[in-house]
């Protein structure tokens, strides 16, 4: 065993050791510091007695037992590491010594061997340690301590090709001997895992999308609820003014009729009536939850100047409520914010509800002032932070089993959704 050799095996082992306690998600301490040197230590002389003993074929043969094993049982009875997190962590860091190792065999193919090579493969492996530390650490840590189904999921392909180095290389010389069985297994392996791994992340995908909309309509729905409250507070509020008013209304009237005073009379109850009709809530049709949705808008859109056209003629609500309230309330979010932007006397929207055919069938039409951009059939916001609503119009409108359209004419802007 030459000095330069045992720089070299030190380098690796130090790697090795430094890289799986990082992935394993144990931040450099003291303590990670004792533990580190403990199992250096205890690695090493294991390896040094094998090594006078049997040589360095065994060594090799049994370096899982010598090097990985004593880090296994620092993760497992120290660290409290879970089985999972300590193969993936282990088995991430023999891979991450593969970038140094092709490095020096692809100087030996070009020049030969020398102690360059050596030097070189040191040079290399305290490259791959600071990019590893700075750049796949601060992900590869958390990813392995997650629960068991995605620690396997992403620390599969390393732990197959721990078994299938080992098993091919160390064990056996399938590998030296080129058999193409062999040789093609882990082409195999990498179409098995790609596309296990397309369907497994579509899927997590699809589940964090399904909780950021639903998070969305609870959120959208919490506004609403708010404003319809605030709505009905107001108008309490109108009422109690009102009556107060009441008796100053009365004795003015008396007043008025008292003189002869008829058309004063009458202008006074036409006045106090228009009052009294602006205090009532206005109602549009029988189910609550589309009524009160409805009425704040028409309340919103008064206050505005935007005229509004309402038709609704339905019977039965057969869908979730809260649902099909937060697609009415979403469109008309955008028809009102698209209104803002057209001057008073263009401003109006037109909204039509009702049942055919055992169908909820709900349209909304609106002029706009810049013709929308669509991508694949749907209109895509040109300001930042808008467009979640055009979303949440689809994504509520599939979950209740229902098709929607988008399109527009040379005026209006036109939403027309079927469930």
């Amino acid at each position: 065993m030459t000095p330069l050799f045992f720089i070299r095996y030190v380098a690796l082992l130090v790697f090795g050791i430094a890289i799986s306690f990082a992935f394993a998600g144990i931040r450099f301490s003291k303590k990670a510091f004792c533990s580190e040197f403990s199992v250096f230590l205890l690695s090493t002389v294991l390896q040094l007695v094998f090594f006078f003993i049997f040589g360095d074929r065994i060594v090799w043969m049994l370096y899982p037992l010598l090097a990985h094993l004593p880090i296994a049982l620092v993760f497992l009875i120290i660290y409290k590491k879970r089985l999972s997190t300590i193969f993936a962590s282990i088995s991430a860091a023999y891979l991450c010594c593969q970038p140094a190792k092709w490095i020096e065999l692809f100087y030996i193919e070009l020049f030969g061997k020398s102690d360059f090579a050596v030097w070189l493969y040191i040079i290399s492996l305290v490259l791959s340690f600071i990019i590893f530390i700075k750049t796949v650490t601060p992900y590869a840590s958390k990813i392995y301590n997650k629960n068991d189904s995605l620690v396997y999921l992403f620390g599969v392909i390393p732990m197959i090709y721990y078994i299938y180095d080992y098993t091919m290389s160390v064990y056996t010389d399938f590998w030296r001997n080129n058999i193409p069985v062999v040789v093609e297994f882990l082409p195999l392996f990498f179409c098995f895992i790609y596309f296990s791994f397309c369907i497994v992340y579509y899927r997590e995908y699809e589940q964090k999308r399904e909780a950021l909309h639903k998070e969305q309509i609870i959120r959208i729905t919490s506004e609403q609820r708010a404003k319809e409250i605030e709505t009905v507070k107001a108008k309490e509020q109108e009422m109690k003014l009102l009556r107060h008013d009441m008796r100053h209304f009365f004795t003015n009237l008396q007043l008025c009729i008292s003189d002869g005073n008829t058309e004063k009379a009458l202008e006074m109850i036409s006045s106090f009536s228009e009052i009294i009709e602006n205090t009532a809530i206005m109602r549009f049709c029988k189910n609550s939850t589309i009524n009160y949705v409805v009425s704040a808008f028409a309340e919103k859109f008064r206050e505005n100047g935007i005229r509004f056209n309402c038709s609704i003629k339905i019977e039965n609500l057969d869908v979730d409520e809260i649902s099909f309230a937060s697609i009415v309330s979403n469109a008309l979010e955008n028809a009102y914010n698209a209104q803002l932007d057209l001057p008073v006397s263009k401003r109006k929207i037109d909204l039509m509800l009702c049942n055919k055919d055992e169908k909820i069938l709900f349209s909304i039409r609106n002029p706009y002032f810049s013709k929308p951009v669509f991508v694949d059939g749907i209109p895509v916001s040109r300001k930042e932070g808008h467009g979640f609503g055009t979303q949440s119009i689809l994504y509520l409108t599939e979950s209740l089993g229902g098709n929607c359209q988008f399109s527009v004419t040379d005026e209006d802007f036109i939403i027309r959704v079927v469930i």
